[in-house]
């Protein structure tokens, strides 16, 4: 069952709807139907940093920059 967000139309009150057979969204604050759905975005998150890149993310919060292949402090 999609989680759709919409919007009231009467009250301006933004709230999420799961939809299921035969029910139309109502808004929660004032019970209003006149509603429009709304454009949802979601959230993608980003794999998992490598061991190389926390390694080098580890180097450079202790202050270590990179100059060629190795790493020299500032």
């Amino acid at each position: 069952m999609p989680i759709f967000d919409f919007k009231c139309r009467g009250c301006d009150h933004v709230f999420e709807f799961m939809t299921r057979a035969n029910l139309e969204p109502a808004c929660p604050k004032c019970d209003g139907t006149d509603v429009e759905k709304q454009l949802s975005m979601f959230k993608v998150g980003s794999p998992a940093p490598t061991a190389a890149q926390k390694e080098k993310q580890s180097l450079a919060r202790a202050g270590w920059v990179q100059v060629g292949k190795p790493f020299r402090n500032r």
